[in-house]
Formats: C-alpha cells, sequence, structure tokens
C-alpha cells in the first residue's frame, strides 16, 4: 500500500508559489529545460504549474518527462522534488503541466513544523499541582510549534513542573487537551499590567500521541499559510 497522506497539499504549498523547474526528455537526459514558474492549482496529490512558451517547450514537456522542482521560499530551505509529469493543460490563457508531489515531500514539512516555532495569539487556558495543591492559571499565547509552546500570564512556575493545557485557536476546528512540561519561566519583558507582574513561560509538551501530533503539525501550517498570504496581500 502507499504511504497515507497525512495533510492536503494545500495545507503545505500555496497557489502562487514560486518555483524553479528542470525538465528532461523522456528518455534523454543528456539536456534539460530550465525555467522559473508557480503554482496555479492544488489537487490532493500534485500541483499545476504554468508553462512558459517557448520553442523547445514540445521537445521537454511531454507525459512521463521527468521533473525536478525547486521552491523558492526565502524563510527555508526546502529539498528538490523529483516527480515525472503526470498530464498537460492547455487553455486560452496558459499552458501548464500537472505533476504529482511525493509524500516524501510531505515528511519534511511534518519534521519542519515539530522544530519551527509560529508566532500568534491565542487564549489559553491550564491546571497545574504543586505542593499537593491544584490551581488553575488562564494566560495568551506568543508562539506554538509541533513540540510546544510559549505563552504569557500572571502565573510564576517552576521548571519541570507539568501543567495541563486546553486551548482553540481562532478558525481551528479541533480543541486541544495537551500536557506539558515547564522548560523556562521569567517575568515578561513586555508586561502589559502595571498593578501585577506578568511571566514568559515555556512549555515542552510530552506524552503526545501520534494523532496529537498531526493535528499540532497541522495548526501551525495552516497558521504559517495565515500569515504568509497576509504578508501577500499587505
Amino acid at each position: 500500500m502507499p504511504p497515507k497522506r497525512i495533510f492536503a497539499l494545500n495545507e503545505i504549498l500555496d497557489i502562487h508559489e514560486r518555483i524553479k523547474a528542470t525538465v528532461w526528455p523522456v528518455q534523454d537526459r543528456s539536456s534539460c529545460l530550465e525555467f522559473k514558474t508557480f503554482i496555479r492549482d492544488i489537487s490532493e496529490d500534485q500541483i499545476l504549474i504554468d508553462v512558459p512558451y517557448v520553442d523547445e517547450v514540445k521537445q521537454y514537456i511531454r507525459f512521463g518527462s521527468p521533473i525536478r522542482l525547486e521552491f523558492m521560499r526565502e524563510d527555508q530551505q526546502i529539498p528538490r522534488i523529483d516527480s515525472n509529469i503526470f498530464k498537460l493543460f492547455r487553455s486560452e490563457d496558459y499552458f501548464g503541466c500537472w505533476v504529482p508531489v511525493p509524500v516524501v515531500f510531505e515528511d519534511y514539512f511534518v519534521k519542519r513544523r515539530r522544530h519551527v516555532r509560529i508566532s500568534v495569539k491565542f487564549p489559553i487556558k491550564g491546571a497545574c499541582v504543586r505542593d499537593g495543591q491544584g490551581f488553575e492559571f488562564a494566560g495568551q499565547t506568543v508562539n506554538i510549534s509541533g513540540g510546544g509552546l510559549r505563552f504569557i500570564s500572571f502565573e510564576s512556575f517552576q521548571l519541570g513542573e507539568v501543567v495541563k493545557l486546553v486551548f482553540k485557536p481562532d478558525a481551528f476546528p479541533y480543541e486541544f487537551r495537551l500536557e506539558g512540561e515547564i522548560v523556562a519561566c521569567s517575568p515578561s519583558p513586555f508586561n502589559r499590567n502595571r498593578k501585577r507582574t506578568e511571566f514568559a513561560s515555556a512549555v515542552r509538551f510530552v506524552n503526545l500521541n501520534p494523532h496529537q501530533e498531526d493535528r499540532l503539525v497541522g495548526l501551525c501550517f495552516r497558521l504559517e499559510l495565515e500569515q504568509k498570504k497576509h504578508l501577500q496581500d499587505s
């Protein structure tokens, strides 16, 4: 059986994303066609890229032609994708081709999102047991990744304390109920309250099951794409 796809491609890639493409004839690697292009459309497991109108296109852009894609993102190093042209597409306005995206490319993004933190603010609630006494607290996130988050609250935590967190980011369909370990806590440099001290606490998620990990990584994908689209629109 083929590997199961965790995310839809439109949660990983974005329409209009810039790409450098290299294409070879089906049975000949002695020459190639290189061009810069972009994604026009995204399906469940393929992307449609724009192909320039040049004389040598017919020699290279065919069903089965080997193609290598390099995504031109300034903020990260993305591995090259080797695939084959699956289908040609022609309209009155442009000429393009559909290219399958292998699951290994998705795996790269999954691993990356486990370590890269996304700046985001949403309310968070939690509970902790200290010296046999339980207490609750509330705060606001600063950033999040697939492995942990940082939040601001009025509570000062001790390193190693275990907290139970509950949060549901805006427009995300799932509520998270996770357990984490405090790995850092200090007075916030951006204290917004003059009467009480705010603390910035960093949490490393613990005891995550695969389902929780997938949802966290999916959340990070969505947040990153939303921020990217916001920057493009502005």
